[in-house]
């Protein structure tokens, strides 16, 4: 096998010796030249040598779709085709609107759509391809648009409540996902809850659970932050929520996003819950007299645990501090024996407290 640092190093060597003598090229001795000469710098004659070294492929963006792929697509259009539930039929569109949206597939994603297709086959106990697998909770919903903001695609996780009737109204449950590079490509975040084992968890069960994909990671500014009011809206338009009964809760980054966003909006949310929120973020700009005054009257729940990062404790005192301060009678501070962990019985435990309150 070629080693291409040694065949680097060897070629960096030879060109950086002092050039000899070149014998001088008559035009008739030139006609007999194989090639012609190629004048390249020192990076570009590195980078060349580079990608014939390890394979070109290496170190080009693949822009392609695999047979699987192409045959998991095609599986989805059939599905939404046959669908006789007009929900099934959007998710199983969004899906696709999410795929189409990629300009090009990297070899992760084709690996990626690849998994979700064996599942849709093959999986046994909540196969996706079944509308009762999200009628039961067991799978995530995708709920897709196209953003009037940027006219790009997004969207969001969506999971039904427990026992749904489309005809009533319900709570509605927005979570802020975490700094989590899953949430670096739509690909990736799209497929994770289907590649991963069924869902068995019970938070949010009265209710829409909703997990925008905020466009990544970008601590819900910007276009982070408007990508989860579109998701709202979204859903608005194909179900009933009661807007008496909206939430907002966040984990680390997402507990971040719930404090800075509901004081935008105090009057939208009849609770927020802070899950080892990290509120430091930013120089701890917001964690203000000023914004705990317009959440005074918002019950608001914490959680961390014990061995969480001193920034985040302190930030989370301090929040919790001024929210006393300013006068708000609903709050709750729980704390768990951990560092900087995700438990479903913490989630449970806020969940449970959160849906004890409605707004007036």
């Amino acid at each position: 096998m070629i080693n291409a640092r040694t065949t680097i190093l060897n070629f960096e060597t030879r060109i950086s010796e002092k050039e000899k003598p070149q014998k001088k090229v008559t035009n008739s001795s030139r006609i007999h030249m194989k090639k012609p000469p190629i004048h390249l710098d020192r990076l570009t004659f590195l980078l060349v040598l580079y990608c014939l070294t390890i394979g070109f492929h290496s170190c080009v963006e693949k822009n392609y779709e695999s047979e699987k792929t192409k045959l998991f697509k095609e599986k989805l259009s059939d599905l939404s085709e046959s669908a006789d539930n007009k929900y099934f039929k959007i998710h199983l569109k969004s899906m696709l609107q999410v795929i189409n949206a990629e300009k090009s597939f990297s070899q992760k994603d084709n690996e990626i759509l690849e998994k979700l297709y064996d599942v849709f086959l093959n999986d046994s106990l909540a196969n996706p391809s079944n509308f009762d697998s999200y009628l039961n909770r067991k799978r995530m919903m995708i709920l897709a648009w196209v953003s009037p903001t940027d006219n790009a695609v997004s969207f969001s996780w969506l999971r039904l409540p427990k026992d749904w009737d489309a005809e009533k109204e319900y709570p509605l449950y927005v979570n802020l996902h975490g700094l989590w590079d899953v949430a670096d490509e739509p690909i990736n975040y799209m497929s994770f809850t289907f590649i991963e084992n069924p869902l068995t968890s019970t938070p949010f069960e009265d209710g829409f659970s909703l997990t925008p994909w905020a466009r990544g990671n970008q601590w819900y500014h910007g276009i982070s932050k408007i990508d989860m009011w579109e998701s709202i809206a979204e859903l608005e338009k194909i179900a009933k929520v009661d807007p008496k009964r909206k939430y907002l809760n966040g984990f680390s980054m997402g507990g971040y996003g719930t404090w800075h966003i509901a004081q935008e909006s105090a009057n939208t949310w009849a609770a927020i819950g802070i899950h080892s929120g990290a509120l430091g973020y930013n120089g701890s700009k917001y964690i203000t007299p000023e914004y705990a005054e317009k959440l005074k009257n918002t019950p608001t729940y914490f959680v961390w645990g014990d061995k969480e990062d001193d920034l985040l404790i302190k930030g989370n005192i301090k929040a919790h501090k001024l929210l006393e301060k300013a006068g708000n009678p609903n709050l709750k501070i729980a704390i768990f024996k951990g560092g900087h962990d995700y438990n479903q019985i913490d989630l449970e435990n806020m969940y449970n407290w959160m849906r004890t309150f409605k707004k007036e």
